[in-house]
């Protein structure tokens, strides 16, 4: 099941295979942000009037509906919206820059919190919430929003695999994998500004920067040992804006408005490339099967060639 948000406010489920319309939920407002839950099972749609609707993924029947308090105008603003991997809490910023966690099943407010952040990671277990507002960054408790852990610097984050860890850049410092349980902090890298951070259960981190002519000209992106931040290589791809970063069966996928490409996470060789050109990669999901991208409106799916397959390490 494929869930796809178009700007007039239209969310389709699509057929995984021939990705053919088989339900539709249409909203009142042009929509800001959807996201999926891990198990598939819960969506929510946030729209541009600051309305957010609970959805059941597979009928696209709502399920709930509540009002943030917020909206936004300018194409470019950031909504924030989290969904936790079994679909039991949302995430959204609220007025007077507060971050405010609902239970989906009721809508209703669990805790809130004086925090203005652009984004929130559920850990994998949907214990944890990890978001970095301005200058500091912390995991909060999603049962109460207690603070279980905090760090003076604030940036760029992601949790490693497991979530024993949590990952910080800096703008303009390096980097940090930092143990929750013990505050311990690895720094590594050059001090730079970082786009987004991938980390894979091989043990191997994907690092986004801005291009050699200012922070928003071009990009490039790193391979780095997740355990030590060693680097590795740079992948090889043209010198332009790829913001997407991710993994499919461990290896690097790289996206953004030049294309989208997958990578030999051995030696940085490209093998293959699923967009050419300027189209913008909006978004990717990668599957155990296929792949699914958001690519200038549209949803594109391909599956992995058996030949570009990593098998073992």
């Amino acid at each position: 099941m494929v869930l796809v948000a178009s700007p007039s406010g239209v969310v389709e489920s699509l057929d995984p295979v021939s990705l053919k319309p088989r339900r539709t939920w249409k909203g009142n407002a042009k929509i800001r942000a959807l996201k999926v839950s891990g198990d598939g099972a819960t969506a929510c749609v946030l729209a541009d009037t600051g309305t957010a609707v609970i959805l059941e993924a597979a009928s696209l029947k709502p399920r709930e509906r509540f009002e943030t308090g917020l909206s936004w105008n300018d194409e470019w603003d950031i909504a924030l919206l989290a969904l936790s991997p079994t679909g039991e809490s949302v995430v959204t910023s609220g007025p007077e820059s507060t971050l405010v966690l609902r239970d989906t099943q009721t809508g209703k407010i669990r805790w809130r919190r004086n925090m203005d952040a652009v984004s929130a990671h559920f850990r994998e277990d949907g214990r944890a919430l990890l978001l970095s507002p301005g200058l500091k960054t912390f995991v909060l408790s999603v049962q109460d929003g207690a603070t279980l852990f905090d760090h003076d610097q604030g940036g760029v984050v992601a949790w490693s695999p497991g979530g024993t860890h949590i990952l910080v850049a800096p703008d303009g410092a390096p980097m940090k994998r930092i143990n929750v349980a013990t505050g311990g902090v690895r720094r590594f890298g050059e001090p730079e500004r970082v786009w987004s951070l991938a980390a894979d259960s091989s043990g191997l981190l994907l690092v986004s920067l801005p291009g050699n002519m200012g922070p928003h000209t071009g990009g490039r992106t790193h391979l780095r040992r997740l355990s030590t931040g060693e680097f590795l290589f740079e992948l090889d791809h043209e010198d332009t804006i790829m913001s997407e970063i991710g993994w499919w069966h461990q290896r690097p996928l790289v996206g953004g408005s030049g294309g989208l490409y997958l990578f030999d996470e051995r030696t940085g060789r490209q093998l293959a490339a699923l967009v050419r050109g300027r189209q913008l990669v909006r978004q990717f999901t990668p599957t155990s099967g296929s792949l699914y991208a958001l690519i200038d409106g549209m949803v594109f799916r391909w599956e992995m060639p058996p030949d570009l397959r990593r098998v073992g390490r």
